[in-house]
């Protein structure tokens, strides 16, 4: 082998090199970052309780809603452009990418980085309490939705 194609072949070996460690992450697989969530349109009868404290560093994250009268609201994602449900009453299609779920007395969608929540009839209804949950990934977020 020449001198020169040896040069060649240790500056390629180099780049490689180079590329290989720039593109070494310090995250660890699996480490998402928590979902960070905007209340809007909040209607008068719908109560929203984050946790607070210690119940924030905790693994499974959750906020309570509180509906106390027909109104919505919109959950916004601050941190996640897409994400779907995982988790909600009598889910028929695990696995699937779950975008909409209905009920007698709620509607919900998600658009985007909204999740729309409609609540409806719920003075005429005597609805139960139920769970959300929605993940964007090896992330998840549940939502404890109480009927007062």
């Amino acid at each position: 082998m020449k001198k020169s194609q040896i040069l060649h072949l240790k500056t390629l070996v180099l780049i490689f090199m180079l590329i290989f460690i720039s593109s070494c992450d310090d995250d660890v697989v699996g480490n998402w970052e928590p979902m960070e969530w905007v209340y809007e349109n909040v209607s008068d009868g719908i109560k929203i309780i984050e946790p607070s404290g210690k119940d924030k560093d905790h693994v499974k994250y959750s906020t309570k809603i509180e509906v106390s009268k027909s109104g919505s609201v919109d959950i916004v994602c601050k941190n996640y452009n897409s994400y779907w449900f995982a988790e909600y009453p009598n889910m028929t299609n695990e696995g699937d990418y779950q975008s909409r779920f209905n009920t007698d007395f709620c509607e919900m969608k998600i658009e985007g980085n909204t999740l729309h929540c409609e609540f409806f009839n719920i003075e005429q209804q005597n609805p139960e309490n139920f769970q959300i949950v929605l993940t964007a990934g090896d992330i998840f977020y549940h939502f404890q939705i109480e009927i007062k």
